[in-house]
């Protein structure tokens, strides 16, 4: 998937989508960091975050990032 696609639309797509901008170089992002960058909106951006959080594929970070 590159950077002019448009954004996945399948739920396994859109979160494997999502956990693709998380490098060692960028281990953290803020939700609108995250939105901006993969082209979903916020809303669809939190929900997918959230399900990768209770599979604990990602942690909430304390200050939120």
């Amino acid at each position: 998937m590159s950077a002019s696609s448009p954004p996945p639309s399948g739920v396994l797509e859109r979160g494997l989508y999502l956990l693709s901008f998380f490098t060692q170089q960028q281990p953290s992002l803020h939700l609108k960091e995250l939105a901006e960058l993969s082209g979903l909106d916020k809303a669809t951006t939190l929900r997918a975050l959230k399900i990768l959080a209770a599979w604990n594929y990602l942690k909430k970070h304390p200050n939120g990032a």
